[in-house]
């Protein structure tokens, strides 16, 4: 099992909605994005009632991917992950100088 789902990121940023377990960080990259839903995992009729729920709302399901794609781009690009490295590196050293 993937702790983080890089690949959740990947599809967002694609303007592609996901459908992932409520596992890990699954949940909280889907609440942060708006991008896509979750199902309990192992739950083959919740995994088939949430995919179907999107193929049966095209509205709904363009909206989701335009907003995940937004979030995905502007919060989790290469350059604020980068930002984020540098702060928490300088905290590491600033508290051990």
């Amino acid at each position: 099992a993937e702790a983080f789902g890089v690949f959740q990121l990947e599809a967002l940023a694609a303007g592609v909605p996901v459908v992932v377990p409520h596992l890990g960080a699954f949940p909280e990259i889907i609440a942060a994005t708006g991008g896509g839903l979750t199902y309990p995992g192992g739950d083959d009729a919740a995994l088939d009632a949430a995919l179907s729920s999107l193929l049966l709302d095209p509205v709904r399901t363009r909206a989701m991917a335009a907003h995940g794609h937004a979030i995905a781009t502007s919060h989790y690009n290469v350059e604020q992950m980068a930002r984020a490295s540098v702060a928490l590196y300088e905290r590491c050293i600033g508290d051990h100088t």
